[in-house]
């Protein structure tokens, strides 16, 4: 054959950017040197980055499989062959990474990644996810930092045996720039306590205010205390007695701010769990919406028991008329929206003996009978309803700071987090990684999966970043322009760049990239030089702002 085609399509983004941030010689500063190494542990960490953000749906395992058809050179920035990408340089990679520290070796390249992007770390968004592990994990050390265990299953398996992960995420492009494995049994609670020392701490040492953002679990007596010397968002549980009360006020009082056709607010100070702070009773239109669903459905299901129930009472004999009257309470105190109509207990009586009665006898009260029917109660629907439709915010920062509407506006951004979780989830992305065997290797894959996800978040920044300077647009799945496309969508508009060798002519090796049009290379264009030279694309004078 005359030529060989290596596929490239949006790896040299990856590449180009893992090279720019000097990945693997961050990674390799932190181990100890080892020359007769044909691959370093920084090399084998961008390679298996490499293998899944390649979206192959190929274990890590199999990463040289996934390198059997890309251009080695370009990606790695030195000629490695994928054999030399084997399953046990790859194993050793990993247990070099836990006995190093998982959590210290993300968050300290994380940080100057971070820094190097000039990304706001000032805001903090905080949260956890389970992954499923298959196997037994018995033969766990009881002094090993992170145990794999059942717990409360987020990834709906409950079956399985699980660990956690701790992601601290920036408002500024849900960076992600902390991490840390729990076990699986971790309870959300004690996992927020220790990341506020953190924070606290981190804060001190970079002399910066950190605004901490997390959802209802963060909001406990023991949290918001620790909480006391760093500004937090978060909401406040449905399940805390205060929370009720202050939704019911702004109800009844019904005094309200409108934002917009969505939201209106209502605003108290209040000292709770010995902070001065704000709760913020936002009333949601879409929250409604929702809850209309949801409580409809509740209710008749709850017709459907409370029918069940009254069935069976009906069928219970009683010895004496207060046993009935108890056992219809009992089921009236379980039905909130629902209410008992046209109850009576009736005395069933007989004669004493059997056979026919001698004259003047009469019949004495054998037992009680319960008939009864119901029907809904509108207003405790409704108000419910109403319940539902508010939520509420707490935050100890002042209203001259950040008014109330916008408290409404940074929280919103909690979801980055959860969409990290959501792309860490994605079966193309590391396909089946937690097979493996190991209680720390499952610990450090998630070191390899956060720092992955970093780089993913760093080169969608870029994008849009780039895009919006330089106000220009690409087109979207439905080919309308868009200046804030996903990384995800770019990558598949790439697909079908290769990198083609040429040995046709004798003596000569010519090296070329096939596939670059003018919208693939207005993507490239947009996350700088060192990408721009993996596709062989030459940068015209005042191309980059």
């Amino acid at each position: 054959m005359d030529f060989t085609v290596k596929r490239l399509d949006h790896l040299g983004i990856i590449a180009g950017i893992m090279q720019d941030l000097n990945i693997a010689k961050l990674i390799d500063e932190r181990f100890k040197p080892d020359r007769q190494m044909n691959v370093t542990p920084g090399e084998a960490v961008v390679a298996m980055i490499l293998n899944g953000l390649g979206f192959s749906n190929r274990v890590t395992t199999l990463t040289p499989q996934f390198f059997s058809n890309k251009p080695m050179n370009l990606l790695m920035g030195k000629d490695i062959t994928e054999e030399q990408l084997n399953r046990h340089k790859l194993g050793r990679t990993l247990d070099a990474i836990a006995s190093y520290g998982c959590e210290k070796l993300f968050n300290e390249i994380a940080l100057l990644v971070c820094t190097k992007e000039e990304i706001d770390l000032r805001k903090a968004h905080n949260d956890t996810t389970s992954f499923s592990v298959e196997g037994s994990y018995e033969n766990q050390l009881e002094d090993a930092e992170v145990h794999i265990t059942h717990g409360y299953s987020k990834a709906k398996r409950p079956d399985l045996k699980q660990i956690i992960l701790e992601l601290v995420v920036s408002f500024d492009g849900g960076t992600p720039f902390m991490m840390k494995p729990w076990s699986g049994n971790t309870a959300d609670t004690k996992i927020f306590n220790e990341r506020i020392k953190e924070l606290q701490k981190a804060g001190i040492e970079a002399n910066t205010g950190r605004t901490l953002i997390a959802d209802s679990k963060l909001y406990t007596e023991e949290n918001i205390k620790a909480l006391e010397a760093t500004y937090f968002i978060t909401r406040v549980p449905a399940t805390i007695k205060e929370e009720k009360i202050h939704v019911l006020k702004a109800l009844n009082d019904n005094i309200w701010t409108e934002i917009d056709k969505s939201y209106k607010f209502r605003s108290f100070d209040l000292h709770h769990y010995g902070i001065e702070q704000r709760w913020i009773v936002f009333y949601s239109e879409a929250a409604r919406n929702r809850a209309e669903k949801t409580l409809e459905k509740t209710v008749q299901k709850h017709e459907k028991e409370l029918e069940t129930d009254l069935s069976q009472l009906e069928k219970k004999h009683f010895g004496c008329h207060d046993d009935a009257n108890k056992a219809l309470e009992s089921i009236i105190k379980k039905y909130r929206y629902h209410q008992i109509n046209d109850s009576k207990i009736i005395a069933i009586k007989r004669y004493e003996k059997p056979g026919k009665p001698a004259a003047g006898v009469e019949k004495i009260v054998d037992h009680y009978e319960i008939t009864a029917t119901f029907s809904r109660v509108p207003e405790n629907v409704k108000n419910e309803l109403n319940q539902r439709s508010c939520f509420v915010l707490a935050t100890n920062i002042s209203k001259k700071v950040l008014v109330d509407s916008d408290v409404l506006k940074e929280y919103k951004h909690q979801d980055c987090v959860e969409k990290c979780f959501e792309f860490m989830k994605a079966p193309s992305f590391f396909a089946a990684s937690f097979f493996i065997k190991s209680t720390t290797r499952i610990q450090a894959m998630l070191v390899v999966m956060t720092l992955a996800l970093l780089i993913y978040t760093v080169a969608q920044r870029r994008l849009r970043k780039y895009l919006s300077i330089n106000k220009e647009t690409i087109p979207n799945q439905i080919k309308k322009p868009t200046e804030r496309p996903t990384l995800r969508w770019a990558f598949q508009l790439l697909e079908g760049i290769d990198y083609v060798i040429n040995y046709a002519v004798p003596g000569l090796v010519e090296k070329m990239i096939l596939g670059l049009t003018d919208l693939r290379k207005q993507i490239l264009s947009c996350f700088g030089e060192t990408v721009l030279k993996i596709y062989q694309i030459n940068r015209p004078d005042g191309y980059f702002s």
